[in-house]
């Protein structure tokens, strides 16, 4: 590193600015003759991602990677997602499930319109952008990618009990398939238990039964 990027970070640090500087990223702006505005907004987003991440760490509890860029237009997504994990751990046994079944996060670009998703072997997705991003939605959509988690530990990965997948459902999106059944069920025992007793009472039953063994 030269003794001029060596000095505009160590300054950059002096003032506080970045906890954390990558110093390759000093000498390239130094070699390229940038103005020290544009320095900062580089430290700034650095800083920024840095944040992020660490919050959402911290939040989840998991090992957190990125697929995909990590921009300053995402922060209140990523603020949305950190109040989701917060508001989580009100929700037993999703919340346990979460703990036991999911090893890592990983942030990117959505799939179609999906706020979350459940990819299997330990990993939870979670979009940066994309629809529905007020917390309580983001939450919901969290606990029920949960509950594809809980249908994968316990043998649902082909097939889930013949309650699921036939009426009646607790919403039309429950109606899609057998597996999008259980999640939603599984959702709705968690956030709205006295809806899903009245509408489905076997399922309600069913998924009782279940998460009583969980707790």
């Amino acid at each position: 590193m030269s003794s001029a990027s060596k000095s505009l970070s160590d300054a950059f640090r002096r003032h506080g600015m970045l906890s954390a500087i990558d110093d390759h990223v000093v000498e390239h702006a130094i070699e390229h003759e940038q103005q020290p505005v544009t320095i900062r907004q580089q430290f700034s987003q650095q800083m920024l991602r840095h944040v992020m991440i660490n919050n959402l760490r911290k939040a989840s509890g998991k090992e957190v990677c990125l697929h995909g860029p990590l921009l300053g237009q995402h922060a209140q997504t990523i603020t949305n997602w950190i109040s989701a994990f917060e508001n989580l751990r009100q929700y037993l046994p999703a919340a346990t499930i979460f703990a036991r079944e999911v090893k890592r996060v990983a942030l990117g670009e959505p799939e179609k319109t999906e706020d979350a998703a459940w990819r299997g072997d330990g990993l939870m997705f979670l979009a940066t952008k994309g629809a529905g991003y007020e917390t309580r939605h983001m939450l919901n959509g969290l606990i029920h990618e949960i509950g594809h988690a809980y249908a994968d530990s316990v043998g649902f990965v082909d097939s889930v009990p013949a309650l699921y997948g036939q009426q009646p459902f607790v919403n039309d999106y429950a109606a899609k398939d057998p597996h999008e059944d259980f999640a939603e069920t599984f959702l709705f025992y968690h956030v709205d238990p006295g809806l899903l007793n009245r509408v489905a009472k076997p399922k309600y039953l069913d998924m009782h039964k279940r998460m009583v063994k969980v707790a």
